[in-house]
């Protein structure tokens, strides 16, 4: 015993790289996997608070894009819904400060890449880190010098597999960096495989890691008392409000939606 306990006096910084916005299936992913490995006592983890001018832009309540048109809706939609929303944004900030141990702020991507923090491991995911189309995969990708600390990817997700040849080469010294890694989807790992023939562990997203008892701990009863149908609008809202509509129609029950940003209305019930 004696022996176990010293071997844990030391615990090696990690730190979680991850999407950790306004999107509440990346809050819980992050979540998950900062939970999990908080079980083993010889880790201290943190998650990478990586926010720019445009994530604060993004989470505004009053976010506007597009046509004027477009954007006349938008406000109009978030004026409607400012009590809900304006709650929303409030809860989700509080939710990290609560559930997460976070870095100091990085603002740019060239900041992270010249000073990133202090760790003995930086794991990378889930969600897609490994997308090479996005703006700051530099950051997802730990493109920096690692010296001495390892780098790990945990169900990191491509985000497809057709990428052109300049995005492929561009991908191969990165994943070549890594010590070990494993991916969200079966194309990810044949991906790895096939064109770089890095050996990878396909895995389940970290939301799996918990057990229903954990995330059960962690929910609230619903306030609404009666059924509803729930409809979380990531994407493809207008087949997801579809099919609720239909079971609506054979039900009865009301329409309660959750939804990242207030780009365009949608016909719910709340």
């Amino acid at each position: 015993m004696i022996t176990n306990k010293r071997k844990f006096a030391i615990k090696k910084k990690v730190v979680v790289a991850t999407f950790l916005y306004t999107n509440y299936g990346g809050l819980l992913q992050g979540l998950a996997l900062k939970t999990f490995l908080d079980k083993f006592d010889n880790l201290d983890v943190y998650n990478l608070n990586f926010f720019t001018k445009w994530h604060s832009k993004d989470s505004r309540v009053f976010n506007l894009y597009g046509t004027i048109k477009s954007r006349i809706g938008q406000i109009l939609f978030s004026l409607i819904r400012l009590y809900p929303l304006s709650r929303r944004k409030i809860k989700t900030k509080s939710f990290k400060v609560k559930y997460f141990k976070l870095t100091r702020q990085y603002a740019t991507v060239e900041d992270f890449i010249a000073d990133p923090p202090i760790a003995d491991v930086f794991v990378t995911g889930s969600d897609q880190v490994f997308n090479p189309k996005g703006i700051y995969r530099d950051v997802f990708y730990l493109n920096f010098r690692k010296d001495n600390l390892r780098k790990v990817s945990y169900a990191a997700s491509f985000g497809g597999a057709d990428f052109s040849e300049e995005e492929v080469n561009w991908i191969k010294p990165m994943v070549d960096d890594f010590d070990a890694l494993s991916v969200r989807e079966k194309s990810g790992s044949d991906f790895l495989t096939t064109k770089f023939n890095k050996k990878n562990e396909w895995v389940v997203d970290p939301v799996f890691l918990l057990t229903r008892k954990e995330w059960s701990g962690l929910a609230i009863s619903a306030k609404s008392k009666s059924d509803y149908i729930f409809i979380y609008a990531l994407a493809a809202e207008e087949e997801l409000l579809f099919i609720a509509n239909k079971i609506k129609k054979e039900t009865g029950y009301q329409i309660i939606c959750v939804r990242p940003n207030s780009r365009n209305f949608l016909d719910v019930d709340k």
